[in-house]
């Protein structure tokens, strides 16, 4: 009788394997198996991992209606339109609610491997769905947010919530009784994170009550050194930008980005200098003042860095370098 249940309600279900050929959007160096339940109600979710060999970035349509979901290992950040871009980082959950489709863009900072969890309910589901209010309603996407994402919190992920995580991940189930039990643990992840985005779990402050913050400061001091280039402030100067002391600044900015403030701007400068001189744009000379070198410490890091001079480049802008 027990095992009827099951394959009735087993037909109410889907579950599918999805490898890097289903994803298009992916950059063609990675590789990535997501499993994908589906219901009848239009309910999905899905969970698997994906590897990284480099940075990348790429942009897919994301909306309409309720997502959520779990970071279990690895970062990504998130940008929509002219939003500074929200970082999500290893044991961070999320909730965004938005009516329309929207194209995301997602940045991967560094090689890694990427481990999540995303529950999507359709916009018709999700009205009915016991969220606070001001966090599900329709928005203009013709008004810039320049604080980011719209109707986007995350937060620290409870105790509760990974738990139920580690229980979707670790399911060793198969068969009819596979998207039976899944589909129960994906309704519970629900109502776990409902309970943290409330502030009902005893000792857990709400998503709400902890509005993105800290990772929007770190996105913020990167996007000042890629935006000014050629006169990036001091660490001083920057820390005070984005309302941070030096050494949050200084721990924050190599623990999300693998690199510290200053090595990130040199790479940056020393990158900007030789597309220059590989171009033939610029002179030695001239490429050093423009990242607010002298030419003989410009020369000296960019030795550093590529192995031969800038003058070399400069002469024979079709060198290939070895990094």
């Amino acid at each position: 009788m027990i095992v009827k249940i099951i394959r009735e309600v087993d037909a109410l279900f889907e579950l599918t394997t999805l490898d890097r050929s289903d994803f298009n959007q992916l950059p063609p160096e990675s590789e990535c198996r997501y499993e994908v339940l589906t219901s009848s109600n239009g309910l999905s979710a899905m969970c698997g991992s994906a590897h990284f060999p480099s940075q990348c970035e790429w942009i897919n349509e994301e909306g309409g209606g309720f997502w959520c979901g779990v970071i279990l290992e690895g970062a990504v950040a998130i940008e929509i339109g002219d939003s500074e871009a929200n970082y999500l980082k290893e044991n961070e959950c999320f909730i965004w609610a938005e009516e329309n489709s929207l194209p995301m863009k997602h940045i991967i900072p560094e090689a890694q491997r990427l481990s999540t969890i995303f529950i999507r309910v359709p916009h018709e589901l999700a009205q009915n769905c016991d969220f606070p209010e001001h966090l599900y309603r329709p928005t203009n996407t013709d008004v810039k947010n320049s604080h980011g994402i719209l109707n986007f919190y995350k937060s620290v992920t409870s105790g509760k919530v990974l738990s139920t995580a580690n229980e979707i991940t670790t399911c060793d189930y198969e068969g009819p009784f596979r998207a039976f039990y899944l589909h129960a643990k994906y309704l519970e992840f629900l109502v776990e994170l409902r309970k943290q985005l409330v502030g009902e779990n005893t000792g857990e402050q709400s998503i709400e009550n902890r509005r993105i913050s800290y990772a929007e400061r770190l996105l913020k001091a990167r996007n000042i050194l890629i935006d000014e280039i050629q006169t990036p402030p001091t660490l001083e100067e920057l820390a005070d930008r984005v309302a941070m002391c030096k050494s949050a600044l200084t721990a924050g900015f190599r623990n999300s980005f693998g690199l510290s403030v200053t090595e990130f701007s040199q790479e940056r400068r020393l990158t900007f200098a030789y597309n220059q001189l590989k171009n033939n744009r610029m002179n030695v000379s001239q490429a050093a003042y423009s990242v607010g070198y002298s030419r003989a410490y410009f020369s000296t890091l960019f030795r550093q860095r590529y192995g031969v001079s800038p003058s070399d480049v400069f002469k024979t802008p079709v060198l290939e370098l070895i990094n």
